[in-house]
């Protein structure tokens, strides 16, 4: 009987050290895993610092390459989708843009707080105004759903060259 009981404490402390052994891999792969994500997060700040200065570049009539004027193009494309859709929240929220200074402002306020311009009522009986507001409205609805789709495109390609690095 004695014999059984040493050799379950050996295998018990066999265990125990196996067990030790493996769980000091693991919190090992994990920290590296970790230095890993922070090299991958600093990486991606440069590049995006790298494609912020090319995209100034291109801005200001520097050339610069083929490649990376279309992915200019692309950037200004998505950037009036977006002013598009800062207009579409404006209607939403019953506000337009000030024709002098472009600020959002309340379509009931004579005068633009923020630069004093006259604001410019519609002319137009009120159900032709709607109307015109509503095909508007629709109009850049489209053109979210549009960019909506876009973007999902974009990460989906994003997620797949995640996933073929990893």
């Amino acid at each position: 009987m004695r014999t059984f009981f040493e050799d379950l404490g050996k295998f018990l402390g066999d265990t125990t050290d196996t067990v030790a052994t493996k769980a000091g891999e693991i919190m090992e792969v994990q920290r590296l895993k970790g230095q890993i994500r922070s090299f991958e997060r600093e990486n991606l700040e440069d590049i995006l610092e790298m494609g912020r200065r090319i995209f100034e570049q291109y801005q200001s009539g520097e050339e610069v390459l083929e490649d990376q004027k279309v992915l200019c193009e692309g950037i200004e494309e998505r950037n009036e989708k977006i002013e598009a859709c800062h207009r579409q929240i404006e209607k939403v929220r019953g506000a337009k843009a000030c024709s002098k200074c472009g600020e959002p402002i309340s379509e009931n306020m004579a005068f633009c707080p923020y630069c004093g311009e006259k604001v410019e009522k519609c002319h137009e009986t009120e159900e032709a105004c709607c109307d015109e507001e509503a095909e508007d409205v629709v109009a850049e609805v489209e053109e979210v759903e549009d960019t909506v789709s876009e973007a999902e495109v974009e990460v989906e390609e994003v997620e797949e060259a995640d996933t073929t690095e990893n």
